[in-house]
């Protein structure tokens, strides 16, 4: 296991996603872009969907990094979903189907970086009402929005 993976494990077992608790099921982890992607070699970890026209994991890491540089965003984050292939294969990497934005950005550039990283969205707040395990704290005048790939 990589020392970046193995990072992110421990880091995702603290916030209680382990062996005995998969993902899948709210509440789940936030993690930064740098804990996500640094390391990271596997394409089927986040936006699996696009198959075949999936830009890569640099496109996305690249992307993401240009919008959390913005003076209207706080912070983009990235939803761990399900540990499982990640656990049983060493190449495989935890999974990922949302991400965060923490942003005073309007709906309109929303739609913009949505359409930029191919993804459904964007949705203000948590899927179904669902907090994450280590919910971001918004600045006031900033907002949680997330976008999904499904």
């Amino acid at each position: 296991m990589s020392p970046h993976k193995h990072a992110l494990m421990q880091k995702l077992r603290a916030l209680g996603l382990d062996e005995s608790h998969y993902g899948c099921y709210p509440p789940l982890p936030l993690v930064s872009l740098e804990d996500f992607f640094e390391g990271n070699t596997d394409s089927d970890s986040i936006a699996v969907n696009l198959w075949p026209d999936h830009p890569g994991l640099d496109y996305f890491y690249r992307v993401l990094k240009e919008i959390r540089a913005r003076p209207d965003v706080q912070d983009v984050l990235i939803e761990i979903y399900d540990i499982e292939p990640a656990l049983q294969v060493a190449e495989s990497w935890p999974f990922a189907e949302k991400v965060f934005f923490v942003t005073s950005a309007r709906r309109s550039t929303l739609n913009d970086w949505n359409t930029r990283l191919k993804a459904d969205g964007p949705l203000k707040g948590y899927a179904r009402g669902q907090q994450p395990v280590n919910p971001p704290r918004p600045l006031p005048g900033y907002a949680v929005w997330h976008t999904i790939w499904d």
